[in-house]
């Protein structure tokens, strides 16, 4: 399994490695912290496990899935 620095892991996802590092302080995506002069790393498993999980939110946002159905009066 390969683990990805928070800089490739930023270029690979498109975003800052500043955002990165929020997500991994907020616990959105996994990683180990290897302290403060070897940063964090991130599998690549813990970024599909990311992305996968942001689709099926978007997902559940845009539909009508998980909303009450309108109560007759």
């Amino acid at each position: 399994m390969e683990y990805l620095t928070v800089e490739q892991v930023a270029e690979r996802l498109q975003v800052s490695a500043w955002t990165v590092r929020r997500w991994l302080r907020e616990g959105q995506i996994e990683g180990s912290h290897l302290g403060d002069r070897a940063g964090w790393r991130v599998s690549e498993g813990a970024i599909e496990q990311f992305l996968q999980a942001r689709s099926n939110r978007a997902g559940d946002e845009d539909g009508d899935e998980g909303k009450a159905a309108p109560v007759a009066a």
